[in-house]
């Protein structure tokens, strides 16, 4: 049974209201402004109105204070734009690109970064670019076996593991002269 043209208005005036708070759900957000003194932080954003106190939910064990103008998705549950969610937020400005498939890494507005690359080898990188590596996996089985290999000499205070661990993570050849990633007492 076809529904008359009068029934179709009504049923167009009752969703009316639930199609506008699904429309006002999520919304692309520019940041203006970040408060990052409390216990979550709390960011201004343009959405495209201005919304002052939005949260900012980061993933555990991560942070960042994002520069004004970089872009993030905000949501408002059950359509209710008083209390904005913002769950992401990015900077095309300063994302490295042309990574590999399977790089990871933080970076931040001057170019530096760590980069965990697909090989298993972490860098570091300077703003200018410069890379060292901080560890590789065989860097990594080489700090396993020693620790495990050593034997506890009587009276040394493990002096000999000293000696053992900063002659093995002096660094790579690339990096500065005396810079370690153990240092000595």
């Amino acid at each position: 049974m076809a529904m008359t043209r009068e029934q179709l208005e009504q049923l167009e005036h009752v969703l009316r209201p639930l199609r506008r708070a699904q429309a006002d759900v999520v919304a692309r957000a520019v940041l203006q402004l970040v408060d990052d003194s409390g216990s979550l932080q709390v960011v201004q954003v343009a959405v495209p109105e201005t919304r002052p106190d939005a949260e900012h939910f980061q993933p555990y064990g991560f942070f960042s204070v994002p520069l004004a103008g970089a872009e993030g998705v905000a949501l408002f549950p059950g359509g209710d734009r008083g209390h904005p969610l913002v769950i992401v937020m990015s900077d095309r400005r300063y994302r490295p690109t042309g990574q590999e498939p399977g790089t990871a890494g933080i970076h931040n507005q001057t170019g530096a970064r760590v980069v965990v690359l697909p090989d298993d080898t972490v860098e570091a990188r300077s703003e200018s670019g410069t890379a060292a590596a901080l560890a590789t996996k065989a860097d990594l089985d080489a700090l396993k076996s020693a620790i495990t290999g050593w034997t506890p000499v009587a009276g040394d205070g493990g002096a000999a593991l000293k000696a053992a661990l900063l002659a093995l993570f002096s660094g790579p050849p690339s990096w500065p002269a005396g810079t370690s990633v153990l240092k000595a007492e």
